[in-house]
């Protein structure tokens, strides 16, 4: 236990050193087209209405663009540091993790992880308690880094630097992702691909969304989970 508690902290405070930098990236012009892509993803994924969080919410950077006025999202994260940023943009926001969420039993619409479980210590159980918070029906949206894409890549290489965050990250294929939700009690409605440009591409036009078989080395992939 004591290591597992030694892991979280190492990773918590990761996110909390970079923090202040963590949207410099989403400003370049790749870094536009990113989000815009797992944007739409989430879009397509998500109810348009309701009340739902986000875990692992970070700056906020998500939910800030996903919330509307018939769609809510509370954002939770570990980092303090993180938090205040989301806080600071007018977020409802709550320090909490995903394998114990500060949450009332059923009483959401929908939960979205955006490159979260690349770094829970622990995703099935992770996932089994989010689960709890859901209304009958209610989906789980997961989106994470493809592993097997020019983008996992280079992320796993970045992951050799002390000084990365991806040290601390596990990456997946869409397959592999989908095994953790099963045994947590969810059974897979959906999954997309997005992100058709390499990290050392240039973007242009509007980012497209796939189904697994037409786009295998998408950059990302998302997993639309409802509890069974």
């Amino acid at each position: 236990m004591k290591g597992r508690e030694e892991a979280l902290e190492n990773v918590i405070e990761a996110f909390d050193r970079s923090a202040g930098t963590y949207e410099d990236w989403y400003r370049t012009p790749m870094g536009r087209y990113v989000l815009r892509a797992e944007v739409k993803g989430l879009e397509a994924l998500l109810p348009r209405e309701g009340v739902g969080v986000e875990i692992g919410s970070g700056t906020g950077i998500f939910a800030e663009l996903l919330t509307g006025e018939r769609r809510k999202i509370l954002c939770v994260d570990p980092s303090a540091e993180m938090a205040l940023r989301s806080k600071g943009k007018g977020l409802p926001t709550i320090l909490g993790v995903a394998e114990e969420p500060p949450l009332k039993h059923r009483s959401m619409d929908f939960i979205y992880l955006v490159t979260v479980i690349e770094f829970l210590l622990d995703p099935e159980e992770a996932l089994s308690s989010l689960r709890s918070l859901l209304k009958p029906g209610a989906p789980l949206v997961l989106l994470a880094i493809n592993r097997k894409s020019p983008w996992g890549r280079a992320y796993m290489e970045a992951g050799k630097r002390r000084d990365s965050i991806f040290r601390y990250a596990r990456f997946y294929t869409p397959e592999e992702a989908s095994t953790p939700l099963r045994k947590a009690g969810y059974r897979i409605a959906e999954v997309l691909m997005a992100l058709d440009v390499p990290p050392n591409g240039t973007p242009s036009g509007e980012p497209k969304l796939y189904a697994p078989e037409e786009l295998r080395d998408a950059g990302v992939f998302l997993i639309k989970g409802i509890p069974s």
